[in-house]
C-alpha cells in the first residue's frame, strides 16, 4: 500500500506550524526557593514589579525567571516578566523586587540563542 501523495504535500506545512508553535508556546520558565511564608495564590496581574524596595515588605522567596520565546529582546523580556509574575502569584506574593536582569546564551539541539533572565525576590508588601 502506497501513501497518498497529498500527505507528502502537507508535510512541509505541518513542520512549519509545529516549529512556530514550539517557538511561541511554553518556552518561558521560572523557579523559586521559599525563604518566608507562602500565602494563598493570587492572580498574576495583581503582582507588582519593583526596581527599588518598597518601605514595608516581607520576603517570600528567591525567584528566577527565563524568557526564551519571542523574536525580539522585548518579547523575551515580556515572557520572563510573565513567568516571574505567575511564580510569585502562586506563592501569594503581591510583588517582585527585581535585583538583576541579564542575557544568557543558550544552545539547544545545535541552535543557539539569547535568553532573558530575571533574578529577584518574591515579596509581600504590607
Amino acid at each position: 500500500m502506497q501513501p497518498s501523495k497529498s500527505i507528502f504535500r502537507l508535510l512541509p506545512l505541518a513542520l512549519l506550524v509545529a516549529g512556530l508553535l514550539s517557538i511561541f508556546s511554553g518556552c518561558n520558565s521560572s523557579s523559586a526557593v521559599l525563604v518566608g511564608t507562602a500565602r494563598a495564590p493570587i492572580a498574576p496581574q495583581l503582582v507588582k514589579i519593583y526596581y527599588q524596595a518598597p518601605s514595608n515588605f516581607e520576603v517570600v522567596a528567591i525567584i528566577d525567571a527565563t524568557g526564551k520565546s519571542g523574536w525580539t529582546d522585548q518579547g523575551k523580556m515580556d515572557g520572563a516578566v510573565t513567568a516571574l509574575r505567575e511564580k510569585a502569584a502562586a506563592l501569594g506574593a503581591n510583588g517582585v523586587l527585581v535585583e538583576k536582569v541579564f542575557d544568557q546564551m543558550n544552545t539547544y539541539q545545535g541552535n543557539s540563542g539569547t535568553e532573558k533572565k530575571i533574578h529577584g525576590k518574591a515579596i509581600f508588601v504590607n
